[in-house]
């Protein structure tokens, strides 16, 4: 039996701006139940023990179109630094991602580093850019 290398694994950076008060975008971005309303790619999350906002060691699945399901465990949250990470997969496939919100010269940034193999990490960037784009854009209220 051959081994097989480990897939080719990549980290790239995606984010937005716009007018949303950090502290909004903020509330959003750590409440699974939430996720829905800026991110398309998800149809609804259900959380191990629900927590709003989410705390670190807690998991739970995310539901996207055509029925995927995808686990999650939320490793860390700073909440004084507006930083928190996951750990996400099916399967094999699984992807880091560090997530963050900053002031962005008067107005607000978020963001997320995404770590993983590198064709999971180059398809799901884009949708992580447009997703962000409506976390922060202004037009959501609450």
């Amino acid at each position: 039996m051959a081994l097989r290398p480990p897939p080719l694994t990549t980290t790239v950076t995606v984010g937005a701006s716009g007018a949303a008060p950090r502290s909004q975008v903020w509330a959003r971005y750590v409440t699974p139940q939430r996720w829905h309303e800026w991110s398309p790619q998800i149809v609804r999350v259900d959380v191990d023990e629900p927590a709003s906002p989410i705390v670190a060691g807690r998991g739970g699945t995310v539901h996207g179109p055509l029925g995927v399901q995808v686990a999650f465990r939320v490793t860390d949250v700073d909440a004084a630094a507006f930083r928190w990470t996951w750990e996400v997969g099916v399967g094999l496939v699984r992807l880091h991602m560090e997530h963050g919100v900053d002031a962005d010269r008067g107005r607000t940034r978020a963001w997320v580093t995404i770590t993983g193999a590198l064709p999971v990490v180059v398809g799901y960037a884009p949708a992580a850019r447009a997703a962000l784009g409506r976390l922060v854009a202004d037009t959501m209220r609450g």
